[in-house]
């Protein structure tokens, strides 16, 4: 998790960096996650469909 926040702030100091870290919340973790090829996947969307 260290290069995510890293990346998006690269002026903070390692103690900065920590101290995110520990105190991440749901929706920070949620930011971290980018869609993957199923979830373009037509063929994965409508299985997924008729699962529901």
């Amino acid at each position: 998790m260290v290069f995510i926040v890293d990346e998006a702030h690269p002026q903070w100091t390692e103690v900065q960096i920590q101290l995110k870290i520990d105190n991440f919340t749901d929706e920070d973790i949620d930011d971290t996650i980018e869609p993957s090829f199923c979830d373009e996947n037509p063929e994965h969307i409508r299985l997924v469909e008729a699962e529901v």
